[in-house]
């Protein structure tokens, strides 16, 4: 029998240089430390899900600040601030 076939990834690689980044040096300048957590917490959920991308709605908003123990609304601002310098 086959083995099935399994979404997402196991790890992803990240470059050791990642602060030394332009975009992430600007989310660590304007949402601190929790900015560059919501940042990388997204990226493992993008990997782990489906491996390339992923459906972000209210509840995964809701989840996601209820995991990070912060507010939808924080969550959402360093979503957009990161769309906007183009992280994503």
């Amino acid at each position: 029998m086959a083995r099935p076939i399994k979404k997402g990834l196991d790890n992803f690689p990240v470059d050791t240089d990642i602060f030394d980044n332009i975009q992430v040096r600007k989310l660590r300048k304007y949402h601190k430390s929790f900015g560059f957590l919501v940042y990388f917490t997204i990226l493992c959920d993008i990997y782990k899900k489906e491996g390339y991308f992923l459906q972000v709605s209210d509840d995964y908003i809701y989840d996601l600040a209820e995991r990070t123990e912060r507010t939808e609304e924080e969550i959402q601002s360093i979503i957009d601030f990161c769309l906007q310098i183009n992280l994503f």
